[in-house]
């Protein structure tokens, strides 16, 4: 059983790995099943199931009979919850799944891990994954602003704030590359605490980035010390950076 398992006493179900020794061949075979369909191997008490959600999962019990199936539900990235039908294997699974499953969950959609002949990397990109990911939960648990909350805005906003304008070019004297050039001024950058946006007057007389207009060009010496963008000293910039 993987340690991904839940276990009471002499009781165990879980989730195994493909890659594991002592496995049927279905469980490692690129089996053709439709969303809900499912294949089985039994050997003594225990059975291996393969259920195809999105993707193939395996699974092994010592318990469970692997002919019988039930409607469990499973929720969606908005929140919601869909019925689905699936093995008493997958249903018993997702109702007593710990800490442990939900990390790996987490972990494996944006990992950090890169091959490498030091073995003592995957250590370290483990430890930084971790520590990303117990930080999203306390994020999501302590949020208090609007707006989206899954992992992927998390991790794009703390790598702006680690990186904080950082840049590896070795000349010195460049300007910082503006915001404007790229598009849209993410709301984390854009909301930032107050004092991290200050007006002043650049160098070139540029269009006012919150009122000009194809139509009605406006055009300003003053930019954001943060973003590099132009605005009218007042109201744009006020209105713009919520002050």
């Amino acid at each position: 059983m993987s340690p991904q398992g839940v276990m009471t006493r002499e009781k165990a179900c879980g989730t195994v790995k493909t890659s594991r020794k002592g496995l049927p061949k279905m469980m490692k075979e690129n089996s053709k099943l439709a969303r809900g369909e499912f294949q089985f191997e039994t050997k003594g008490a225990i059975s291996a199931v393969k259920w195809m959600d999105n993707h193939p999962v395996t699974f092994l019990s010592s318990f469970h009979n692997p002919r019988e199936t039930t409607v469990g539900k499973k929720k969606n990235k908005e929140g919601t919850s869909t019925e689905i039908f699936c093995p008493e294997v997958v249903a018993e699974y997702n109702k007593i799944m710990g800490g442990v499953n939900r990390f790996d969950q987490l972990r494996e959609r944006y990992a950090l891990g890169r091959r490498s002949v030091k073995w003592w990397y995957r250590i370290f990109y483990f430890l930084v994954d971790a520590a990303i990911v117990n930080s999203f939960v306390l994020w999501k648990i302590n949020k208090r602003e609007n707006g989206q909350h899954d992992q992927l805005t998390y991790r794009i906003r703390l790598a702006r704030q680690l990186i904080a304008g950082f840049s590896s070019r070795k000349h010195r004297g460049q300007k910082p590359v503006s915001l404007a050039k790229k598009g849209k001024v993410p709301d984390d950058v854009r909301l930032a605490s107050v004092g991290v946006h200050q007006p002043v007057l650049g160098d070139t007389y540029r269009r006012c980035r919150h009122c000009s207009t194809k139509v009605a060009e406006k055009r300003t010496h003053c930019i954001c010390t943060n973003c590099q963008v132009p605005f009218c000293i007042d109201p744009c910039f006020r209105k713009f950076y919520g002050k």
